[in-house]
């Protein structure tokens, strides 16, 4: 098959199986002798945040000499976005290499489209013999289907707050109960600033299973600098940092990348201060508070729970207190819509309404139905291309759209 043949065969595979990602993974790996043993792994799990975690430590490590490996998900533009190394997307020639070779296996048929990717990170891995290995969780953890990988350095745990709560439980408890799965008694442990709930149920866990762990300590923070444009300067354990990423929670994003340089460094990396600061300031992160005009000003993210437009809220907020904004939203169906338009509503002056181009999108009548209902105003658009070219519009309003990553994809390709 060709490159675009693979990305449809894959991409038409189901979502979910009845056998959980991590033994479906581990099955393929055994048989594959386990490409992943050799690298130092660093697991990066979290509700929002840990893409960012994850681009963070792959350009502080890159920058320090380690040839490194970069598994996020998902990708906005083209799938060869999820899979890096040295911040170099793998080629489509390696994605038709590697993926016939999967399509071809005995064991294809079990895995799910996000196991497929995994496989085909690791792989291209090791053929690129990678040393370090940033590796973001999909959906949960316990058994997602990274959790199947041997060679695990560090357990990386960003903010945890509701989604996917369907099946990964109801409350806090359960959501970072089922995140703590990815801890292993050869790794150590480094958790990011959290929920006391989350916080709780990660050190009652590591504590458990006897993993050492460090606690990333909100007041040790303190922000110097807030700019939209240039950036965030902080301060974290009475080192100064800088940031190019926008938005307050990043911040403490970039405090738990400090922490697990750290923890690398006492096991043996050698990573310096210079090299932290160079990596936090390349690291960039497409559709995630991402400023993409000035005039007029528009600002895309891609928060698709409540966890993730709280933190939009309080950074527009604090970059531009007493302004109001336009919201132009699209939702998945399986969102807490009406939890996030509630985050909005204080600082939108109104909301423009869209269907996503996906199979799994709310219908915009039924975000314009409740955004009414709490006496705000709304509108329809047919066409998010046609919202937005220039002559549609307000160079005096201030735009933010929001809703979902996928989203975020369908605005990138278009501006």
């Amino acid at each position: 098959m060709k490159y675009e043949e693979i990305i449809n065969e894959i991409g038409n595979k189901r979502r979910f199986s009845n056998r959980p990602g991590v033994d479906v993974c581990k099955i393929a790996l055994d048989i594959l002798g386990h490409p992943e043993e050799n690298f130092n792994i660093i697991h990066v799990a979290g509700t929002n945040g840990k893409g960012s975690v994850s681009v963070m430590l792959s350009e502080i490590m890159s920058g320090s000499g380690y040839k490194t490996g970069l598994f996020t998900s998902p990708h906005l533009m083209r799938f060869n976005e999820r899979i890096r190394v040295n911040g170099e997307m793998i080629s489509d020639a390696k994605v038709e290499e590697i993926g016939n070779r999967i399509i071809e296996s005995a064991y294809y048929e079990m895995l799910t489209y996000f196991d497929v990717c995994v496989l085909m990170a690791l792989v291209y891995f090791a053929e690129k013999k990678c040393e370090v290995v940033i590796l973001e969780c999909g959906l949960g953890g316990r058994y997602d289907g990274t959790n199947a990988v041997k060679g695990k350095k560090i357990c990386a745990f960003s903010a945890i707050g509701y989604d996917h709560m369907q099946i990964l439980g109801d409350t806090i408890e359960k959501i970072a109960s089922e995140k703590a799965g990815i801890l292993n008694v050869e790794a150590h442990a480094v958790i990011g600033v959290q929920d006391s709930t989350a916080n709780e149920v990660l050190i009652s866990a590591c504590e458990k299973k006897g993993v050492p762990y460090k606690i990333t300590k909100p007041e040790k923070i303190k922000i110097i600098e807030l700019d939209i444009i240039k950036g965030t300067t902080f301060l974290y354990d009475n080192q100064t940092y800088h940031i190019s990423m926008i938005g307050e929670h990043q911040v403490e994003n970039a405090a738990l990348v400090v922490e697990v340089v750290n923890l690398l460094n006492k096991l043996k990396f050698n990573i310096t201060k210079e090299d932290i600061q160079k990596g936090l300031n390349r690291a960039v992160w497409p559709g995630r508070m991402q400023l993409i005009s000035k005039k007029p000003f528009i600002l895309i993210d891609g928060a698709h729970n409540i966890s993730g437009a709280k933190a939009l809220t309080r950074s527009l907020k604090r970059y531009l207190p007493k302004e109001k904004f336009t919201f132009i939203i699209g939702v998945m169906a399986d969102k807490d819509y009406k939890g996030m338009i509630d985050q909005y509503s204080e600082i939108a002056e109104k909301f423009i309404c869209v269907s996503i181009d996906n199979d799994r999108t709310l219908k915009k009548e039924m975000l314009k139905n409740y955004i009414e209902s709490i006496n705000k105003e709304a509108t329809l658009i047919s066409d998010i291309r046609e919202c937005l070219e220039a002559e549609n519009l307000d160079i005096n309003r201030r735009y933010v759209l929001c809703g979902s990553l996928y989203f975020m994809g369908e605005i990138i390709k278009i501006l």
